[in-house]
């Protein structure tokens, strides 16, 4: 008791150095409390004998009367939503998560003090959540199947750490046969709630999806054998079922790790593990949910064409509805002797609107007046057109000036 009492008064002496006050003190012992000054205390009723009102740090109550540790957890209404923040409080009212760079391990708060062989301790732990998706068991607890996964993983690893001594805890990152056997543990999960019928049985009843093929049982998964061989063994392929989320899930993480890749780079991955049924049928609903997948390959909407005029339809004499346009420039030669001078020409190109035919003229600039000569000696060629289109250039627009 005279040591308690030392450590208490330096304690408080130290942090007074620095400001501070320790204040309410709880102790089972009277004679403890009576050298304490009663304003530093937590409550002038020294001894609790409720222990629902005890003290309470990090989750963990202290019955001062029969110096006790123990916890407790909130209840849950059934007309209460349970949420994803509810399972975090809940879970961190049982558990103290050390996170570090290369390691992250579950403690549990509570422990039994009276009890001297701490292998002896046995633990349950139950996870409860709500699917909206219909699914039954873990694989319907997250959208994730990695991440399920790895919470499978470290779930297995606490309990090895649990039933082992401290020299043979696992404390190192998560090792990829610890992923392997969690993916197998998931698997077992997923077949366990799609097909029960077969876990003890050795050939698929008659009228399941699964009769036409042998089935093996090998470490705990169910596994159908193909007429392929292979060192006198056939191969063999695990089969599940979209009706499961828990497959849906692997399917859409396998989507994401290839880099979105398409239907058939999906389908033949697939098939090198997996037997899945309708499996093509909901990838190419993945690719066309996928919102980076219709970014990447998404094809563009074409443009709708508008009807056609009735000078491009109706029956007439050609270049009756004639377009113009010009072409050019092209650099002539004036034709005189021993003359190297050059000048600028252009084409007058007339399209029949029709027939397509083509009608050209050549004009030496692009004046109103030169269009207008060009323009007569087309007419005289192949007569006087109904409709003329053209660009609103300035030599046509002029030239309707003119006409008009």
């Amino acid at each position: 008791m005279d040591e308690a009492k030392q450590l208490c008064h330096q304690l408080r002496q130290l942090l007074k150095l620095a400001g501070m006050e320790l204040r309410k003190w709880r102790s089972n012992s009277q004679e403890f409390l009576n050298s304490i000054p009663e304003e530093l205390r937590e409550s002038s009723d020294l001894i609790i004998t409720d222990p629902l009102l005890s003290g309470k740090a990090l989750g963990i109550h202290w019955d001062t009367q029969g110096d006790q540790l123990f916890g407790g957890l909130p209840s849950v209404s059934s007309s209460e939503v349970v949420t994803k923040r509810i399972i975090a409080s809940i879970a961190a009212q049982v558990f103290m998560f050390w996170a570090s760079t290369h390691q992250s391990l579950f403690y549990p708060k509570s422990c039994c003090s009276h009890c001297g062989r701490q292998d002896q301790v046995g633990m349950n732990l139950f996870l409860y959540t709500s699917s909206r998706n219909g699914g039954t068991g873990s694989e319907s607890c997250t959208s994730s199947f990695n991440h399920l996964v790895r919470i499978v993983a470290w779930i297995k690893r606490f309990c090895h750490n649990c039933r082992t001594s401290k020299n043979q805890r696992k404390l190192a990152a998560m090792s990829v046969d610890e992923a392997s056997a969690a993916e197998k543990t998931v698997l077992k999960l997923i077949q366990a709630d799609v097909m029960p019928e077969l876990i003890e049985a050795d050939q698929p009843p008659k009228g399941h999806y699964l009769a036409k093929y042998q089935i093996q049982h090998k470490e705990g998964l169910i596994l159908i054998c193909s007429r392929v061989r292979s060192d006198n063994q056939p191969k063999t392929y695990i089969p599940l079922h979209l009706k499961s989320p828990g497959t849906r899930a692997m399917v859409d993480s396998l989507h994401e790790e290839l880099h979105h890749a398409g239907t058939r780079t999906l389908l033949a991955h697939l098939a090198e593990r997996f037997h899945i049924p309708n499996i093509k049928r909901y990838i190419k609903g993945l690719v066309q949910r996928c919102v980076p997948c219709q970014r990447l390959f998404g094809q563009p909407k074409h443009q709708l064409m508008g009807p056609l005029p009735s000078s491009r339809t109706e029956v007439a004499l050609p270049f009756q509805s004639t377009g113009v346009d010009f072409a050019g420039p092209f650099t002539i030669r004036v034709r005189l002797p021993r003359s190297k001078k050059t000048s600028k020409a252009y084409l007058v190109v007339f399209i029949c609107m029709l027939t397509k035919a083509v009608h050209l003229e050549v004009c030496l600039s692009l004046s109103t007046g030169a269009f207008i000569q060009t323009l007569r000696d087309f007419c005289n060629r192949r007569g006087t057109p109904t409709d003329l289109y053209s660009d609103n250039g300035s030599n046509f627009l002029g030239t309707r000036k003119e006409i008009l």
